[in-house]
């Protein structure tokens, strides 16, 4: 197996270490079924309900779809600019701060004897 200069795995690669790979085309199928399903429900009950739960999971085998098929070479190739990978080093970094940073002005505030 040759090296990749990119630090993702395809599909391929993964077959080339495991053995044949099953096809992910029905599944994939299904996911965006469910997910314009879910979208097209306007149940009251189905919307406060299942509807986040079953786009959640449609969504992450989309995504998963994505990253690991060895058909989107083009968005892998995108994904993996380097303006894209320092905005997402740079805004998980935030995500993971920010809590803390909102705790400590909180107490700052409650010290003071403002109350949110």
């Amino acid at each position: 197996m040759e090296k990749s200069s990119t630090p993702y795995l395809t599909m391929d690669m993964m077959a080339a270490r495991q053995g044949p790979v099953p096809s992910l085309d029905g599944l994939r199928a299904v996911s965006i079924l469910v997910v314009l399903g879910c979208l097209m429900i306007r149940d009251p009950w189905f919307r406060e309900t299942l509807r986040y739960t079953l786009l959640g999971v449609g969504n992450a085998v989309l995504v998963s779809a994505v990253l690991f098929g060895s058909g989107y070479r083009h968005t892998h190739w995108i994904l993996n600019t380097r303006l894209l990978r320092w905005s997402g080093r740079l805004s998980y970094s935030l995500y993971v701060w920010h809590e803390g940073v909102a705790s400590c002005l909180l107490v700052h505030d409650l010290r003071r004897g403002r109350h949110p």
